[in-house]
């Protein structure tokens, strides 16, 4: 960080502000904030706490995103004293990787919500036993990010949701099925949360085009938060994908993989 506090002083802009995309756009024929209204217990110990009768069924699939069928259990952590993360399996085919939602509270003691994941009951009763959901955050263009914002708003009605710039659909224009009360913007004051987290866009060329993903900065904890822009893979198999902890090598077989089902390389930070 710079003597301002702002560790984004340092980031070139390697886009234009604008973020143009060739393909159709969700919301396209009207503004993305016009309102659109839209679905074993635990043992409590360090960086986790518990559910007396979790229910981790969710009935949306979002083919052909895995898990195929309607169980999807959610390993929870606290990582410091405001932040917590929830993982799920996610994958394809015979890939799987564990997908993360992270919730911070704030000052207020709302909870800020970003990349959510599939509301499961299980899921829901663990984010409420934290506080209030006040602001729902969608960091990316990315589908298997965005396939449970809806879903999740729709637990959480009284939330606000927030979108990174240029969302889009394929191959038909879609809302986005839940309303939105802004678009991210970098290192915007009007945010609520402004005082305590930073926000910059970055962006990717991928093969469909440009993507857009919102990087924070969580000042209290110097904790940096991001989706895809940077991905770290562990010796071992997240807790959430025992099946990949005990067979050997099977986990490193398939974050190797996932690796290749990404875009290719794209410096976005100095």
């Amino acid at each position: 960080t710079n003597p301002q506090g702002s560790m984004f002083s340092h980031v070139r802009e390697r886009a234009a502000s604008a973020l143009q995309l060739s393909m159709q756009r969700i919301g396209s024929h009207d503004s993305m904030a016009a309102n659109r209204r839209p679905s074993g217990s635990r043992t409590l110990q360090k960086e986790e706490f518990a559910l007396d009768s979790p229910q981790s069924t969710f009935y949306v699939n979002p083919f052909p995103l895995k898990p195929y069928n309607t169980e999807r259990k959610t390993v929870a952590k606290k990582v410091d004293d405001n932040i917590y993360t929830f993982e799920q399996e996610h994958g394809f085919a015979n890939v799987s990787v564990n997908i993360r939602m992270t919730v911070v509270r704030l000052n207020d003691g709302g909870l800020w919500v970003h990349a959510p994941i599939a509301p499961t009951e299980e899921c829901v009763a663990m984010v409420k036993k934290l506080g209030e959901v006040k602001y729902v955050i969608l960091p990316t263009t990315g589908l298997e990010h965005k396939i449970f914002m809806k879903p999740f708003m729709s637990r959480f009605p009284n939330a606000k949701a927030y979108v990174a710039p240029g969302q889009w659909s394929w191959p038909i224009d879609l809302p986005l099925g839940f309303k939105v009360e802004g678009v991210l913007q970098d290192m915007d004051p009007n945010v609520p949360w402004s005082k305590e987290i930073e926000q910059k866009v970055v962006y990717a060329e991928v093969g469909i085009g440009k993507t857009s993903e919102v990087a924070f900065f969580h000042k209290k904890s110097s904790t940096l938060l991001v989706t895809d822009a940077v991905i770290f893979i562990p010796p071992e198999a997240p807790e959430v994908l025992q099946a990949y902890r005990e067979e050997e090598n099977k986990w490193k077989k398939s974050a190797l993989m996932s690796c290749f089902l990404g875009p290719p390389y794209v410096p976005s930070f100095d």
